[in-house]
């Protein structure tokens, strides 16, 4: 255990280490005048140090290429591969539809508030993910165990992201004005909708890790062929309304969405769907 404790420990330095390296490229270069090239080099700068550092800690080296073995986890990776790349279009989607009907000012005003909301909730989610999927995947045969550890990871994330939503719905205004300026002001009728969406996704984006761990790629795979499109089609029908618009049309499917997804996620665990809302009804009644 301590072991892996101090590994964990390492990883997380090196990653932290390679971010800050990123910034402080990206920093240097906006200082020099290179403008959105320094958020390229930003990410060019981060990988490479990740890679080198975690290059340097790492006892394991490459041997002679094998393919052995690689029939056992094709249907796996094949099912994940799939809801990956569905699920890629699906996140930049938005972008395209509002590039394409806007101008790039509002192309810019609502993707500063998609930051804004998701930028957090998305590393806690993944931080999380991360440490439950090799602990689900030892005990995938003990599907009780699983099924009440769940319900306590959503108990804490909705602990963590209900309060935190709802404070910044309401400090919206003058948190975009602190951090950015007047000029992104109009950033702040985005989070208004945004914000639900990011404690929603936070709660359905923990999904993955159970039906991963589980070997249920397909049932994993089915919900991103009709999840993806469904939420895509939000961003067209909020179109005629602007871009707060796409934005509420796009909290409302989230909403409706998240409850075939956690009744998938628990069907998987033998448990019910009310088990799921329980856990997360009283952080949301407390935050509000």
């Amino acid at each position: 255990i301590l072991e892996r404790d101090l590994r964990f420990k390492e990883i997380s330095l090196t990653n932290m280490l390679a971010s800050i390296f990123g910034l402080a490229i990206a920093v240097w270069l906006a200082l020099k005048n290179f403008g959105v090239l320094s958020l390229v080099a930003q990410s060019l700068g981060t990988i490479t140090a990740q890679m080198l550092l975690l290059w340097k800690i790492s006892h394991w080296r490459p041997a002679a290429p094998s393919f052995k073995g690689v029939s056992n986890i094709f249907s796996f990776s094949r099912d994940v591969f799939v809801f990956n790349l569905i699920n890629y279009f699906h996140r930049n989607s938005d972008t395209l539809i509002i590039a394409r009907a806007f101008n790039s000012n509002e192309l810019g005003i609502y993707n500063t508030a998609y930051r804004i909301v998701l930028f957090p909730l998305q590393n806690i989610t993944f931080a999380i993910s991360r440490a439950l999927f090799p602990a689900y995947s030892r005990e995938q045969h003990a599907v009780s165990s699983i099924r009440m550890h769940y319900i306590s990871v959503l108990r804490s994330i909705s602990l963590i992201t209900a309060p935190l939503m709802v404070a910044l719905w309401i400090v919206r205004e003058p948190l975009i004005e602190i951090l950015l300026g007047r000029a992104w002001a109009s950033s702040a009728d985005i989070v208004k909708w945004l914000a639900p969406v990011g404690f929603l996704q936070s709660i359905t984006s923990s999904t993955g890790t159970v039906f991963l761990a589980l070997g249920h790629t397909r049932k994993f795979r089915q919900l991103g062929l009709v999840g993806a499109p469904f939420l895509t089609a939000s961003f067209f029908l909020g179109l005629p309304w602007g871009l707060q618009g796409i934005a509420a049309s796009y909290c409302i499917a989230n909403f409706i969405w998240s409850f075939p997804v956690l009744y998938g996620v628990m069907k998987s665990l033998e448990g019910n769907i009310f088990t799921a809302a329980l856990a997360v009804l009283p952080p949301v009644l407390l935050s509000f």
